[in-house]
């Protein structure tokens, strides 16, 4: 296939040059510990001598769920009757444990001998395992806090055996968490960026690297940072037109091997959208690679399958205008396999409707809570895609094009409902919360801690005004989820294809139903 010119959409615009002669996969050596680059850049400090400081010679890595027992003690049994918890025991204690063993399992990968971060692990690792294991490091400190604080440890003496380990272990993880500091991860990102870009210490290397940020009109970010070095694009064809930009099926080299996945250059191009301003999206910086980045990472919080993967990568490719090498920062993402859900109905070689299957009910009303849940406005249906596998009968579904996301005047996703007057506008796509959930789903939210979520649509770029009006819609979302508790309306996933609960359905607005052809969208 021939390569195309990507000049027409805006892709082609010569972002950054560097020598074609040279090896844009080469890595340069990072500057001696010790050492202060000119500009920007800064290494991670060590500690001060004789200071006790917590830099990344401290040891991060905790003890052993077993070890902490052994000096702490084991926890309570919960009181159970007949294979039915009635009372539960220790419930701080028993999360302090389960908390220890997650971070361990997030901070053991970055560590070598007594426990100390490695060496090479700002440049080794992924930038979302470090931002993870920052995370649970907050979490396992928050809970450590909250059972210290309470009335049962408090009447302990300091000297008690459990209120000691506990107390050691508070002290313990919060170096750990100054290790894992965010503004060192922030410097270790900006230096891991010119790294994977293939780029120097030297400063006109350095301005490259923040002009394509600059140009692209993101942040640097651990999460915006690129995940596979400088990826080859050898082809490009249009795939599609989302809201505001230009799709291209790319054909990449990614580890010696071809693959064919989906680009959307990131630019900052103001956005004449009408829709997306009515819902708090700003016209001149609309951030959509930000919150498409959300959009996805809420989905894997929730473990919610119904997204396609998106990364943001660089890119290196020959423009065929000029013949000189390019780079170019965007969204790469996987494929999503099917048909479009405005299709897909009618494309299955059986005949039947797809939509009339227990496994795409679910997973389709999974996509309906989660667009609620980030404010996506724009889920027509050609914006998600259903594959039924005739092999083995498994399903997936996956949404696309999540742009149009995260506005921040949605403190209510009610109040934002596809319609066809007043403010419920034709350009939205988004129905009312559903008369009926499944106890999955249920639980995926109500376990979200609005804390964790806060801080990983930060880690993706959103504002505060986003990441604000995303907690209130998080709020109205478990009082719905309660109040359809309270009613019975909690379904066991199997009820999903129960004439109850599709009639339930297809009574109100949902996606189910406007394939099903009760709803018109």
């Amino acid at each position: 296939m021939e390569s195309k010119s990507l000049a027409p959409h805006g892709f082609a615009h010569p972002i950054a040059h560097f020598d074609p002669g040279a090896d844009p996969e080469s890595k340069s050596t990072p500057s001696p510990r010790g050492a202060t680059p000119s500009g920007r850049l800064v290494t991670l400090p060590g500690p001060a001598s004789g200071t006790g400081g917590h830099g990344s010679d401290a040891v991060v890595l905790p003890p052993r769920r077993r070890e902490l027992i052994a000096s702490a003690g084991p926890p309570k049994a919960d009181l159970r009757c007949f294979c039915i918890t009635v009372w539960r025991h220790a419930v701080d204690y028993k999360r302090v444990l389960a908390d220890l063993s997650a971070y361990r399992r997030r901070v053991s990968p970055l560590c070598v001998g007594e426990g100390t971060l490695r060496e090479d692990a700002a440049t080794s690792a992924r930038p979302d395992e470090l931002a993870q294991a920052q995370l649970a490091a907050q979490r396992l400190c928050r809970s450590l806090e909250t059972y210290l604080a309470t009335r049962h440890m408090q009447a302990r003496a300091p000297t008690h055996p459990r209120r000691a380990a506990i107390a050691a272990l508070l002290a313990h993880t919060r170096r750990g968490c100054d290790a894992l500091d965010a503004t060192r991860l922030q410097a270790i990102a900006e230096r891991r960026i010119e790294l994977l870009l293939g780029m120097t210490y030297t400063e006109p290397d350095r301005k490259i690297a923040r002009q394509l940020y600059d140009e692209a009109g993101i942040p640097i970010l651990a999460r915006t940072m690129p995940q596979r070095g400088l990826i080859q694009l050898v082809a490009a064809e249009p795939l599609g037109v989302g809201g505001m930009n230009q799709t291209y099926c790319g054909h990449f080299v990614l580890d010696g091997q071809d693959r064919t996945m989906a680009f959307k250059p990131i630019t900052r191009e103001p956005a004449r959208d009408v829709f997306g301003r009515d819902v708090g999206i700003d016209e001149d910086s609309p951030a959509y690679a930000q919150r498409n980045l959300a959009s996805y990472d809420t989905a894997r919080m929730l473990g919610f399958d119904v997204l396609v993967k998106t990364d943001v990568e660089s890119v290196t490719y020959c423009d065929t205008k000029s013949g000189q090498p390019r780079i170019r920062l965007g969204l790469l993402m996987e494929l999503a396999p099917g048909s479009p859900a405005a299709k897909a109905q009618h494309d299955h070689q059986h005949g039947f409707d797809i939509f009339f299957n227990r496994q795409v009910i679910e997973k389709v009303m999974q996509l309906q809570l989660l667009d609620q849940l980030t404010g996506q406005i724009d889920r027509h249906a050609s914006n998600y895609f259903v594959h039924y596998d005739d092999d083995d009968g498994s399903v997936t579904v996956k949404g696309i094009d999540n742009d149009k996301s995260f506005g921040k005047l949605i403190e209510n996703p009610s109040d934002f409902v596809a319609g066809k007057d007043g403010k419920h506008r034709t350009g939205w796509y988004l129905p009312p919360l559903a008369p009926v959930i499944d106890t999955k789903t249920a639980q995926a939210i109500l376990r979200l801690r609005p804390d964790e979520w806060a801080a990983t649509l930060k880690a993706a770029g959103l504002g505060d005004e986003e990441v604000g009006a995303a907690l209130k819609r998080l709020a109205v979302i478990k009082t719905h989820i309660e109040g359809l508790a309270a009613r019975g309306r909690v379904i066991e996933p199997f009820q999903w294809m129960s004439w109850s609960t599709i009639d339930e359905l297809v009574r109100t607005d949902s996606y189910v139903a406007r394939r099903m052809g009760r709803v018109s969208f």
